[in-house]
This record gives structure tokens, sequence and C-alpha cells, in this order.
């Protein structure tokens, strides 16, 4: 069993997970993301993140909620990416106010490259360990080279559609 790292909220420990086994072995194998021992690199989750994630965690059951980690992009463009046992859940910024969203993604989905979701002209995702920068293809089927950090990219595609 390897060292868990905690996000810092008492109350998320008690939620779904506990271990490892509830981790899909290839996500903690290939992002680092989910091996972190720092606790907190980016900060402990604010109130709002943390009421968010508690109400997901009743309505997704087969993600380890109490591993949540926050990554904080350039920009401020702060994301909870939650680990589980076939793919993650990731929560894209949204303006003050807002609801919190989320997109999801398979793990044989994120080992091939692809986006976790978009919101309006965000994409956004997960590379695998030593990834620098990730080749995103847009809406128009360009591609836009993005830096990632801690395993997660993210950037505004202009060509997207945005309501």
């Amino acid at each position: 069993m390897t060292e868990r790292r905690s996000n810092g909220s008492r109350s998320l420990g008690a939620m779904a997970g506990g271990d490892d086994a509830d981790i899909d072995p290839k996500l903690v194998k290939s992002f680092g993301l989910f091996r972190e021992l720092e606790r907190d690199p980016d900060g402990p989750l604010e109130d709002a993140e943390r009421r968010t994630i508690e109400m997901m965690a009743g309505r997704f059951g087969k993600y380890d909620f109490a591993r949540t980690a926050k990554v904080v992009l350039a920009g401020d463009l702060t994301f909870l990416v939650v680990p589980g046992v076939d793919g993650v859940l990731m929560l894209p910024p949204v303006r003050p106010g807002q609801p919190f969203s989320a997109a999801g993604a398979r793990t044989e989905t994120l080992l091939r490259g692809k986006p976790v979701g978009s919101s309006g002209s965000l994409v956004f995702g997960l590379a695998v360990d030593g990834v620098q920068l990730h080749s995103v293809e847009l809406a128009d089927r360009s591609t836009a080279e993005v830096p990632v950090r801690r395993n997660v990219f993210a950037t505004n595609d202009p060509t997207r559609e945005t309501p």
C-alpha cells in the first residue's frame, strides 16, 4: 500500500474510496498527480470547492473524492481532478457565483491523450507523466501545443462555438 495524499479535508476522508484499490492502477502508474505525497501543493480546497466535492460524492459512486487533487494552471485556472475505478472526473473553473460542472473520461481515453472535456471555449484534460507540451486538436482541426502542469492541460479554443 502506498502512502496517501490528502486534500486537507477531514470530511472528505469519509467519502467514497479510501485506498488505492478504489483507483484504476493504470491511473496511478501513468499520472504522477495521483501519486503525489506532498499535501496540497496548490493550496487546500476552498469552502465552495469542498462543498461541490461533497455534493458530487453523493451523486457519483465510482470515484475517490477523498483523493481530489486541486491543480492551478497559468491564469489562475483551477481544476479539481477526482480519480476513480475506471477514469477521472475533472471540474473546470467557473466564474464566481456559477455552479461547478464536471466532465469525465475513462482511463483508456486518457491514456490515448484525448481531452477530458470542454466548457465554453476551454478544452482540458490530463497528459501522462513526462509530457511537458500536449498537442490538442481544436474544433477547426488545427492543433495547439499546450503546456502541462501536474498532468493537467487546458487551452482556449477560439474556433469552438460557445453559447
